[in-house]
């Protein structure tokens, strides 16, 4: 799971944006919460934080991941938005663990 201090900070926000709502989590709903929302940023931190804020920002209910992002910075052309977020999660993958397309040739 995430554990960096931008990451605690920003969840620590939506937890109190969820009380002030009326709506905050039991110690089991947030353990979901955070298990879903790392499976849905496909553990991508920066992308997780991102959607926190502008899920606070819009003061939404729950939290919805980013369509339109690309290693932090969000996309201004929604139409290529997939696309460019697949390209952002690759070259994730890349950092951590190595180009495999590189170490299949």
């Amino acid at each position: 799971m995430f554990n960096s201090t931008n990451f605690i900070e920003a969840w620590q926000a939506w937890k109190k944006h969820k009380a002030e709502k009326g709506n905050p989590y039991t110690p089991t709903a947030e353990e979901r919460a955070l298990s879903v929302l790392f499976k849905e940023s496909h553990g991508v931190e920066d992308l997780a934080i991102q959607s926190i804020d502008e899920s606070i920002a819009n003061n939404w209910a729950k939290i919805y991941i980013v369509k339109n992002y690309n290693n932090g910075n969000r996309q201004a052309n929604k139409n290529n938005g997939q696309s460019e977020f697949r390209n952002s999660v690759k070259e994730e993958l890349d950092k951590r663990y190595g180009n495999r397309e590189q170490a299949a040739n």
